[in-house]
């Protein structure tokens, strides 16, 4: 019989919850039992409902100390005796791989590490790195997230696989009747995000074209963690004191982001680095224009048919890419966007990727 165990820290709206999400969905009908084990329920929650009414069995522990956490979860697995278990995001592979080390019980441990990764190595990095030792095998979403681990941590490289994203693919059209040409970001306030450099770039555009007042900036993303409060308020000042309030909106996460692709004509993430974005490769799905920092493995995912590469760090570099996206007609939009869903079709597509993961499943 196998059991696969999914854990992760809770089922909010961030990029990891939305990958297991669809790895759940494309999973159940193969699979004897599937639990996602949640080890800090907190938040506003996006999938239990939708995973239960799959009949997957959701698990949640209240906030714990980071002991209890590890006592929680290697009890629940000694009772519960998974054969395979994957772990999302940097706590939950903490988690997963100190509990594994202490239990004799065996089960496959698959490690999901989404971090795009520049810069220096931190402590923590080489902490993760060599916990992973007790795992099977080490899953990244991007080929610049694989070399990293391998670069960093060379005794992982026999361990370490590239699956990328599985895409959330969508389907429609903007309404015919607007005139508006809006720009849309998905992603969690946050300076690793980058909006504050974005938002200065997107105003220096609206004050160098023609008709500002069709052209609007919409941002969706987590305002809920406590030390983003003040960036938040920073970037409503930003707003505030440009003169254009009423062409960009800082909303909050939403239930309904495919509808705002939809409507969207050019679609954001001017993020400092990525793993691999679920808001581009679905908004490429949905035939959008991108506009995309060129780090990590970005590159690899939009080029110079579908969308703009910029230096995230150059805000003037960021003013002249959005005013040529301004700039762009209807149906150069129209053919950058057929591009781009003809590329995620293949890259992304849903069976492949969930047959890579099935291929590392006990």
């Amino acid at each position: 019989m196998k059991k696969i165990l999914f854990v992760i820290e809770n089922l909010g709206s961030g990029g990891a919850q939305k990958q297991l999400y669809l790895i759940c969905s494309g999973l159940i009908d193969v699979y004897d039992q599937i639990t996602v084990y949640c080890y800090a329920d907190y938040g506003k929650d996006f999938y239990t409902e939708r995973l239960q009414s799959m009949g997957i069995r959701i698990v949640k522990q209240s906030n714990q100390g980071y002991i209890k956490r590890i006592l929680s979860l290697r009890a629940f697995i000694k009772a519960d005796t998974p054969t395979t278990l994957i772990s999302f995001l940097y706590g939950a592979n903490m988690l997963s791989t100190l509990v594994k080390s202490t239990l004799k019980r065996e089960f496959r441990l698959i490690v999901s590490d989404r971090t795009g990764v520049v810069g220096k190595m931190k402590i923590k990095d080489m902490l993760r790195y060599k916990l992973y030792r007790n795992a099977d095998v080490v899953v990244a979403n991007s080929s610049h997230t694989a070399n990293v681990i391998v670069q960093r941590a060379p005794w992982l490289s026999k361990k370490t696989r590239v699956i990328w994203n599985i895409v959330d693919s969508i389907n429609g059209q903007k309404s015919l009747n607007s005139d508006k040409l809006i720009f849309l970001i998905g992603a969690r306030y946050h300076k690793i995000k980058n909006h504050e450099r974005f938002l200065l770039a997107f105003i220096q555009a609206l004050e160098n074209t023609q008709h500002p007042e069709m052209i609007y900036l919409k941002c969706f993303g987590n305002k809920m963690e406590e030390p983003n409060i003040v960036y938040i308020e920073r970037l409503e000042k930003i707003i505030k004191d440009s003169g254009f309030s009423q062409n960009i909106e800082l909303n909050g996460e939403t239930l309904e982001m495919k509808k705002e692709l939809i409507e969207s004509d050019i679609c954001v993430l001017p993020s400092l680095y990525e793993g691999c974005p679920n808001f581009i490769i679905e908004a490429m799905s949905a035939g959008k224009v991108i506009l995309l920092s060129d780090v990590c493995s970005n590159s690899d995912i939009v080029n110079e048919e579908g969308g703009f590469l910029f230096n995230p760090e150059i805000i003037s570099e960021m003013t002249d890419k959005i005013l040529l996206s301004i700039n762009l007609t209807k149906e150069a939009r129209m053919q950058m966007g057929i591009i781009n869903k003809k590329k995620i079709d293949v890259m992304f597509n849903p069976k492949d990727r969930l047959q890579e993961f099935m291929d590392l499943i006990w």
